[in-house]
Parts: C-alpha cells; sequence; structure tokens
C-alpha cells in the first residue's frame, strides 16, 4: 500500500522514511487519522464486548464444543482486538508527531502486529466460507483438529511465520499513512502479502457465498423439513450463520481490496475519498463482528424456543427407529402388529358383547347361572381394556400408515392427535380401574343384598311352617 502522493519529487527513495506523511501538506491529516482513531475505539469497544457476552453465557472450559459460528465469533474478535490495539497506537503516534513513527523498529512492529491479524482474518474468513460451501454440498464439516489446531495453525501460524520473515527481510515500515509494508522496500511484498490475496479472497468468499445461498434456497424450496430433514435444516442453520462473517468481511475489506490494485497500478493518483474509506470501513471489524454476534445469538435462542414449542406441542422430537434408515423396521415392528392387534381386538370385543347380549337376553339368571353371570361379568371388565387400547392407539396406527404412504403429506392435526391420545395410557387405566372396582363393590353388595333376602323369605317360610303345625 504506497501510500505517497504527487509532491514527492524525483529524490530517490530509499524506504518509507523517505515519503511525506499523507495529509499533512494539504491539512488532511487529521481527517484521515481522526475517523480512523473513532472507528478503532468503537471497534475495540465492541471486541470487549463480544468477547464478554461470549463467555457470560457459555463457560471457557467448554469453549471447544461451542458451535463453530460461536467460536469463530470469538477468534475474529481476538483478531479484531490485536488489529485494534496496533492500529490505534500506530495513527495516535502520527498525530501526535505529526511525523513518522520512530524508532524504526517500533513501527516494524505495529507492521508486523497489523500484518499478522490482517492476513489471520483473510484466512479465518476464507475456512468459514469454504466449510459452509462444504456443509451444504456435501454435508460434511472441514476437520479443525482437536481444539482447533489444524485451523488456528493455518489462520495464525502462517501469518505469523511469513510477516516475520517479512520483518527480518526489512519489509515493514511506514508507507506514509500509517506503518505497515514498506511504502518504497516492501511494496511487492504488499502486493503479494495483502493485494492479490486480499483481492482473491474477497472474489472467492463471493463466489463460495453466492453458491452457497443458491443451494441453501432451492434445498430449502424443496424440502418439507421435518423429523427425515433435521440434519439438513442444521446444516442451514449452520451455512447461513457462517455466511453472515463472509458479508462482514466484504464489508470490512472491499475498500482496502480496491485501493491496493489502485495503489499499484497508478500509485500517485489515488483519490483521497479512497483513503477515507479505507480508514472507515478497515477498521470497524469489531463493529461488524459485533452485530454477527447479536445475529447468531439471537438466532440461537429463536431455534431453542422454537424446537422447545415443538416439543410442547407436537412431541415429535423422540428417539425411536431411525426416522431415515429405521422406516422398514418401524413399520413391521410397530405399524404393521399394531393395526393388526387394534382390528383383532374390536373383532373380538365386538364378537364378545354378541355373546353376552344374547345370552343376557336368553337366560333368567339364577342360582342355576351363577357361573355365567360371573363370566359375563369377567368379560365385561376385561373389555375394558381393549376399549382403553383402541382409544389410546387408534390415531398412531392411523399416523403408522398415512406416514409409510405420503410421509410429507401428514396432517399437523394427525401429530397433535398421536401425543395426546398415544400418551394417555395411565389415565386410561386409571378409569378401568375405577370402574371394575365401583362394579365389583355393586356386585358384593347386590349379593349381600340377596343373601339377605333370601334369609328373610327362609325365616317367613319356617314361621308359616310352624304355624301351620
Amino acid at each position: 500500500m504506497n501510500a505517497s502522493n504527487s509532491s514527492v519529487t524525483e529524490t530517490i527513495l530509499r524506504s518509507g522514511y523517505d515519503l511525506p506523511v499523507y495529509g499533512l501538506a494539504n491539512g488532511q491529516l487529521l481527517y484521515i487519522h481522526i475517523p480512523a482513531l473513532t472507528c478503532i475505539s468503537l471497534s475495540f469497544i465492541c471486541v470487549v464486548i463480544v468477547l464478554t457476552l461470549s463467555f457470560r453465557h457459555k463457560s471457557y472450559k467448554t469453549f471447544f464444543r461451542w458451535t463453530r459460528s460461536e467460536r469463530f465469533v470469538v477468534y475474529l474478535a481476538l483478531c479484531d482486538g490485536g488489529f485494534n490495539l496496533a492500529h490505534f497506537t500506530d495513527h495516535l503516534h502520527i498525530v501526535i508527531v505529526r511525523n513518522h513513527v520512530y524508532p524504526k523498529e517500533l513501527c516494524e512492529f505495529y507492521g508486523f502486529n497489523l500484518a499478522v491479524f490482517v492476513s489471520a482474518q483473510n484466512l479465518m474468513v476464507n475456512i468459514v466460507a469454504i466449510n459452509a460451501f462444504v456443509l451444504i454440498y456435501f454435508s460434511k464439516q472441514i476437520p479443525f483438529g482437536k481444539k482447533d489446531y489444524r485451523l488456528l495453525l493455518w489462520t495464525f501460524g502462517a501469518p505469523f511465520l511469513f510477516s516475520a520473515l517479512a520483518g527480518i527481510l526489512g519489509q515493514l515500515g511506514p508507507n506514509g499513512t500509517f506503518c505497515y509494508f514498506d511504502g518504497v522496500k516492501g511494496t511487492v511484498a504488499n502486493l503479494f502479502f495483502t493485494t492479490v490475496p486480499l483481492a482473491l479472497i474477497l472474489v472467492m468468499n463471493i463466489v463460495l457465498y453466492i453458491l452457497t445461498w443458491i443451494r441453501i434456497h432451492k434445498e430449502t424450496k424443496r424440502l418439507h423439513l421435518g423429523d427425515s430433514s433435521q440434519l439438513m435444516s442444521a446444516n442451514f442453520t449452520a451455512a447461513r450463520n457462517m455466511s453472515l462473517f463472509v458479508v462482514a468481511f466484504f464489508i470490512q475489506w472491499w475498500a482496502m481490496a480496491i485501493f491496493g490494485v489502485w495503489a499499484y497500478v497508478t500509485p500517485d493518483n489515488v483519490p483521497q475519498l479512497l483513503f477515507h474509506l479505507v480508514t472507515t470501513f478497515s477498521n470497524i471489524g469489531g463493529i461488524l463482528n459485533l452485530i454477527v454476534y447479536l445475529i447468531i445469538r439471537q438466532r440461537l435462542i429463536l431455534r431453542k424456543r422454537s424446537l422447545k414449542q415443538q416439543k410442547k406441542t407436537q412431541g415429535t422430537e423422540i428417539c425411536y427407529f431411525d426416522g431415515v434408515k429405521g422406516t422398514v423396521a418401524n413399520l413391521f415392528f410397530t405399524t404393521v402388529p399394531l393395526a393388526l392387534i387394534l382390528v383383532m381386538n374390536i373383532a373380538l370385543y365386538i364378537l364378545t358383547w354378541i355373546r353376552i347380549h344374547k345370552e343376557t337376553k336368553r337366560l333368567h339368571l339364577g342360582d342355576s347361572s351363577q357361573l355365567m353371570s360371573a363370566n359375563f361379568t369377567a368379560a365385561r371388565n376385561m373389555s375394558l381394556f381393549v376399549v382403553a387400547f383402541f382409544i389410546q392407539w387408534w390415531a398412531m396406527a392411523i399416523f403408522g400408515v398415512w406416514a409409510y404412504v405420503t410421509p410429507d403429506n401428514v396432517p399437523q392435526l394427525l401429530f397433535h392427535l398421536v401425543t395426546t391420545f398415544s400418551n394417555i395410557g395411565g389415565i386410561l387405566n386409571l378409569i378401568v380401574y375405577i370402574i371394575i372396582r365401583q362394579r365389583l363393590i355393586l356386585r358384593k353388595r347386590s349379593l349381600k343384598q340377596q343373601k339377605k333376602t333370601q334369609g328373610t323369605e327362609m325365616s317367613a317360610i319356617a314361621s308359616s311352617n310352624t304355624f301351620s303345625l
């Protein structure tokens, strides 16, 4: 990023320190650095908020069990925080002294930190975009290794090594606006370390973002998301969350990418407006990351509420036969046996009650038919269990057949009927118990009354016989 302007003469430039401080000659210095310092300050405040909220809601001990989106928020917050600290002191130094940063080693230190955190953020968001793409198109996650060591080695380790190498080779220093790659000696390094990678990553991220969202849009329209597509639904949610980082990355770095290309092609004709855009947008990473965090946080809360509500109203989130692999087993283990048993029980119930009705009308139940009467009572009591069974499981039987024939068109009402009736077995059993208990009490009273009546009749007969004698 060569920030030299037209005031530079044909004097041989040996390093960035030979460049004038951009904006100092034309009075634009504060207009460049004050907005930058303001954006950096706000960004750093947002970084602190993100980290505080992240670890307030979840323990740091379980960090590597957080969702990837939540971990990405923290990683990018650290990138923004490191970037903000290095860049704030850099800009503030220039504003105070109205000159380049001295000593040279301090400027190189600022440039080193800037190169590390800018590159780390570029690589991190690129991995996010690739991961979202792979997740949607191949239903796989990129393996980050234990405690994300592969991700961290790539996103932080590689920039650290290359930035250190650039520092050793004297490529870091002032560029006229701040400390980064030297505006004279480090132009080629800046081109291949920042401009080209940033432009390529921006284009690549945009392409992956578009492809990911096209696939999400198509699949969302094609699928009726239910139990059979919970995995796809979760993948879509994760991909949407990850895509937010890509959008934020584009907003933050689009101006820098244009500036890098423009400054390389025509370094003496970079528009003043582009400088302002770069110093504004490139320094709001923390703000954008906070917005992403809040959106993801809100989505997680809404998703948890939705799942909780589904469990309350539908009860469909149960562990039973696998909704994909276990459909055949469920058919032959539940649907078919349940339907057959229901039909068989109903048939036996009807035949039993027909026989009871006929025999009750045919017989004048007395002492000679006490056994038959007891059998009828027992049959009536047993039939109550059949009725209770039918009430409990009729909806499940219909649901099983319906779900097997047209799994995507099961009415919502049927879900409610299944989750209601299949879960009232205990209530029905209590009702059956109370009815049987009441019948037994009434039968005992009836038998006791009969014995009293028979005893009275026997006494009357005995008295009559005595009187006649």
